[in-house]
C-alpha cells in the first residue's frame, strides 16, 4: 500500500501526513511548485508523481550597457500586457505578469517618455513563444531598435526602426517577463521563458 507522509501546498501549511505509515516502507519526496498528479490505481493508489512547473530561463540581454540594469525579483508565471514607447527606436518598455503565488505585478516603465505608446494585451489562452528585434546606435549609444512579439494567435510589431547593419536578436519559449537595462531609452532586453 503507498502512503502520503506528507503532503505540503504552500510554503506555509502542510497537510497529513494521509493514510497509515508502514514500517519499512520506502519513502519519497517531490520539490517545486506541484500543478498536477499522475500515477496508476486499481483498488488502492498504486503509484503517484506529480508535475512541476519549472524555473524560468534567463536569456539575453541583447544590447547596450548603458542605463541601469532592471528585473523581475519574484517567479512570473504569465504575461497579460505589454506596454512599448517606440519611434526611432524603443524608448521603453511596461509590463503587467501574474507571480507564481497569483499576484499580478507592473513592471516599468522602463526608459523614456518618448515615442508612440501601445499596449498589448494577451487574451486567456494567449502566450507569446517569440521575441526578436534588432540593437544599433543611436545618439551614439547601442539601444534596442525595433521588438517584435509572436503569439501563439498573431504577431504584434515590429516597433520601433530596424536599423540597417544592426544586430538582430531571437528568444524562443513561452515568455513570462523581460530583464534588461535603461536610461533614457531601452538600451537592453532579455527574456524569461518557461
Amino acid at each position: 500500500m503507498l502512503w502520503f507522509g506528507r503532503l505540503s501546498l504552500s510554503p506555509t501549511s502542510t497537510y497529513g501526513p494521509f493514510g497509515r505509515e508502514q514500517c519499512g516502507g520506502t519513502p519519497f519526496c517531490s520539490y517545486g511548485t506541484v500543478v498536477g498528479f499522475h500515477g496508476s490505481s486499481r483498488d488502492y493508489l498504486n503509484s503517484i508523481g506529480t508535475y512541476t512547473l519549472s524555473q524560468p530561463t534567463l536569456n539575453g540581454p541583447w544590447g547596450g550597457c548603458g542605463g541601469a540594469s532592471k528585473s523581475i525579483t519574484d517567479v512570473p508565471r504569465r504575461l497579460e500586457t505589454i506596454t512599448i514607447r517606440s519611434g526611432w527606436v524603443i524608448d521603453s518598455i511596461e509590463f503587467t505578469y501574474i507571480n507564481e503565488d497569483g499576484q499580478r505585478h507592473t513592471k516599468g516603465p522602463w526608459g523614456g517618455d518618448g515615442g508612440n505608446k501601445q499596449t498589448i494585451c494577451l487574451g486567456p489562452t494567449e502566450f507569446i513563444k517569440e521575441v526578436s528585434g534588432t540593437t544599433g546606435t543611436y545618439e551614439d549609444k547601442v539601444v534596442v531598435r525595433s521588438l517584435k512579439f509572436v503569439t501563439n494567435m498573431c504577431t504584434y510589431g515590429p516597433f520601433g526602426r530596424e536599423q540597417c547593419g544592426g544586430t538582430s536578436f531571437f528568444s524562443y519559449g513561452t515568455v513570462v517577463g523581460f530583464h534588461g537595462r535603461s536610461g533614457n531609452y531601452l538600451d537592453s532586453i532579455g527574456t524569461y521563458t518557461v
